[in-house]
């Protein structure tokens, strides 16, 4: 790598360097060491990312979240599960991602506002609106309720789930003139 020592030599030009001698080899041992230092943050950083981690810890990611590892696939499908589920891991808790992962579900056009603009004391309160075509059962609410309440912030609470459809209708206007003549005798 020697990243330091060739900002030394070339960028500072630091003349102990350039002359060589022990200083120039101190130099060049502290350099080396700053190397070795910053491959290890590199590396270090590199583990807490499923995506980047040594194949060792990727069965740690996926206990954390709750995946096993089927018989069928190769490890490179498994990493894939595992990166996937901490990406959406990592997306829950935000305004976007709970629309995102409604989205998934297919649920599109989702919209969630907060209940603070009705009372000031609802602030961690919110609503989500759902597009619907056609009407919704019982178990449809509760399972859409399921996926908000697993993908929502921990200090947010869900107030109410609404539906907004739209239908399709012709509007007539019509004008007529009417006159009345008084005569007066």
């Amino acid at each position: 790598m020697a990243l330091f020592w060739n900002y030394i030599r070339n960028q500072l030009r630091f003349r102990p360097a350039l002359a060589g001698g022990s200083v120039a080899i101190i130099l060049k041992g502290m350099a080396k060491a700053f190397d070795d230092v910053c491959a290890d943050i590199v590396w270090a950083r590199d583990q807490m990312n499923p995506k980047t981690c040594d194949d060792e810890l990727v069965p740690a990611f996926a206990q954390s979240r709750g995946i096993r590892k089927h018989p069928a696939e190769t490890f490179d499908q498994y990493r894939t599960r595992v990166v996937d589920a901490w990406t959406w891991h990592r997306m829950a808790g935000r305004h976007r991602g709970v629309e995102r992962i409604l989205d998934h579900y297919g649920h599109q056009g989702c919209t969630l506002s907060s209940m603070a603009h009705e009372d000031s004391a609802r602030w961690a309160e919110f609503e989500v609106s759902l597009p619907a075509d056609a009407p919704m059962d019982r178990k449809k609410y509760d399972a859409i309720r399921d996926v908000i309440n697993g993908a929502k912030a921990a200090t947010a609470k869900l107030a109410r789930v609404s539906t907004r459809t739209q239908t399709p209708a012709q509007i007539f206007a019509a004008a007529g003139l009417r006159v009345k003549t008084h005569i007066r005798l």
